[in-house]
């Protein structure tokens, strides 16, 4: 029956989940699968929000966590699913900043896809930019590193160099200002704030950051 409800969220069938959740069977809709996933999960993961409403609506709960600490809102968000990541934020009260086992946050996935769209709603209810995972890397240095223009763009409008913290900081903004100078040539990137790894201005030379993006950084520019 379970992996009968498991199917039925990953498809879609919302007349089926209704089905089975009105047997009369007494259906668990928390149980999860052998890595941990919820019914809930899966239809957040696929993107099928008649599904994820219908079980919140029948008391699914919506911040169980598969193993590897990945809850419905953070698998949405690494989706990009944004009708689902504003349902489960704005009625149903999930948790916007619980991370898994790594320390990813729901808008450090975001980040990492390039969904700016989710992104930019993560941050208008207040989840936490500046939240790194266990290595260190902030959103801003992930979305960097997977040079969404777009995506670093509103991190440094929004927050400037506060969004970078952390031993990593400096990495960051190194990364972010070769992927800004990408869209904007000849741009200079300023950071001064104490949380920063480094003080100064960065004048982007093109040919600096090429090599920096793509031979990576040496552990002398990050003064370690």
């Amino acid at each position: 029956m379970h992996d009968r409800l498991i199917e039925a969220c990953r498809s879609g069938n919302v007349q089926m989940v209704q089905l089975l959740a009105d047997s009369g069977t007494g259906i668990n809709l928390d149980m999860a699968d052998e890595d941990g996933t919820t019914a809930l999960c899966m239809a957040a993961e696929e993107g099928h929000l008649d599904v994820v409403r219908f079980l919140c609506e029948q008391g699914a709960d919506k911040d169980i966590a598969a193993d590897d600490g990945a809850t419905p809102l953070w698998t949405a968000s690494r989706e990009g699913h944004l009708d689902i990541v504003r349902f489960l934020c704005e009625e149903q009260g999930a948790d916007k900043d619980r991370a898994t086992d790594d320390g990813a946050t729901p808008l450090w996935i975001a980040a990492q896809g390039g969904h700016l769209d989710v992104v930019r709603f993560l941050c208008e209810q207040g989840a936490d930019k500046e939240r790194a995972m266990d290595d260190g890397t902030t959103p801003l240095w992930i979305a960097s590193q997977e040079r969404h223009v777009d995506v670093v763009h509103f991190l440094v409008q929004s927050h400037g160099t506060s969004a970078v913290l952390g031993f990593m900081g400096r990495v960051a903004w190194m990364r972010c200002a070769s992927v800004v100078n990408r869209v904007w040539p000849g741009a200079s990137l300023r950071t001064g704030s104490p949380n920063n790894s480094f003080d100064g201005e960065i004048d982007i030379d093109p040919h600096l950051m090429d090599n920096i993006l793509n031979d990576g950084i040496s552990p002398s520019m990050m003064g370690q």
